[in-house]
Order: structure tokens, then sequence, then C-alpha cells
């Protein structure tokens, strides 16, 4: 009898032991899982930044600044080191006033608290007086590329050229005066200035077969002045 309740006994407690078990274990995974649920990573802050850390910029001309990743609860505020050099209001636009350099300072504030600092150098030079390329034709095979020079005066002018062509199905030019050949024919690419000013460079695209045979032809021509 006694070993009987032994063993009732024994299986009793084996029995509450795992009952007790399974529901401690299923308390930590509900209490996991609602820690998971419930927690949430922090975002971090994207970097405020200017659109550009310096300008060149031509006499009476303006140029506004951009403040990148700024929040509706901080403000920006703008100095500039030299307001009769190069002048900066409340919205970022700045005034080329007369020749030299000038730093803007941008101060970004959360409340009293200065956020960020940041600074954009601006050079104020002249306007062009005049334009123009260094080479005044070109010869390009379909598909190719290349950069015109051009020469503008004055040496220090802070004016930068317009470029455009004639012909954008011949040949296309881009902002920095890179031409890319696109079909045979021929076209005019033009440098321009503020003040009506501009110099033209004819452009003639031909396909690589004709290329060749211009190339054999200036070979032979070459040859019988040679051998004269």
């Amino acid at each position: 009898m006694r070993i009987k309740l032994k063993r009732y006994y024994f299986v009793l407690c084996f029995m509450l032991f795992f009952v007790l078990f399974l529901s401690l274990s299923r308390e930590t995974a509900f209490a996991k899982s609602e820690t998971s649920v419930t927690s949430t990573p922090t975002e971090t802050p994207l970097e405020i930044k200017l659109n550009v850390k310096s300008k060149t910029l031509v006499k009476e001309k303006t140029y506004t600044l951009k403040v990148y990743n700024v929040t509706d609860t901080q403000k920006v505020t703008y100095k500039s080191s030299a307001d009769n050099i190069a002048s900066v209001d409340s919205n970022g636009t700045i005034t080329g006033v007369a020749i030299g350099t000038a730093t803007i300072t941008v101060t970004v504030k959360e409340g009293q608290k200065v956020v960020s600092t940041l600074q954009c150098e601006i050079t104020v030079g002249p306007p062009a007086i005049s334009v123009k390329w260094t080479k005044s034709e070109i010869l390009l095979v379909v598909g190719k590329r290349t950069t015109l020079k051009t020469i503008l005066q004055p040496y220090n002018t802070a004016e930068e050229i317009k470029f455009t062509s004639y012909d954008t199905s011949i040949a296309t030019v881009s902002t920095g005066g890179r031409v890319t050949a696109k079909s045979a024919g021929t076209t005019y690419i033009y440098a321009l200035l503020d003040n009506g000013k501009f110099d033209t460079c004819k452009v003639t695209v031909v396909d690589e077969e004709t290329y060749q045979k211009m190339l054999e032809e200036q070979k032979q021509t070459s040859e019988s002045t040679s051998g004269k």
C-alpha cells in the first residue's frame, strides 16, 4: 500500500511540475512576442546639407541656395561674410554685388539649439563680353563625341556659356560643350552669352564608311603632292 501511495505521489508531482513548466514557457514566449511587436527601431535623421558648397556668380545676378532634409520644426538663417560682395536674404537668395569672394553661412536651429552649420563659398566675377570657339568646324563619325573649347573675355568672367545645336537630329551639345554625333549631315553648334554675343562651329557628321574613304583620299592626295 505504501509503495502504491509513493507511486501515486510521484506521478502527481511529475504532472504538477509538467503543468507549471508549460505555463511558464507560454508566458515567456508571449512576453517575447509582445516585446518584439511593440518595440520599434529609432530612425536616424537624414543629414542636413546644401545643394552646392561653392558657386561662381556673375555680378548683379542672383542664385538661391537650397537646404535639404530640414524638418518643419527647424529654422534656417543665412548670413554673408561680406555683404558688399555677395548679399543674401532670408530665403537664401544670393546677389552678386561686387567682384570678389564671400562665404555664406547657413545655420539650422531647433528652438534655441543649433542643429547644423553649413557654408558655401561665393565667387563674384564680371560678365563675359565676347566668346569664340577654338575651332570653326569639326568632322565626326556617327556615334562619336568630342568636347569643344571656347575662349571667353575677360579671362576672369564668371558667366557660363549657353550651348545649343541648330539640328539636334544630326548633333547635340551638352552644357559643358560636349558634342555627340547622331546622324549623317551638317549642322551648327552655337555658344551664346547673355549680352547677345555668340559664335558658331560647323559640325559635319559622316558614317564610318564615308570617313574611311575620306581618309584614303587624303592619303592619296598627300602622296601625290610629296612625289612632285
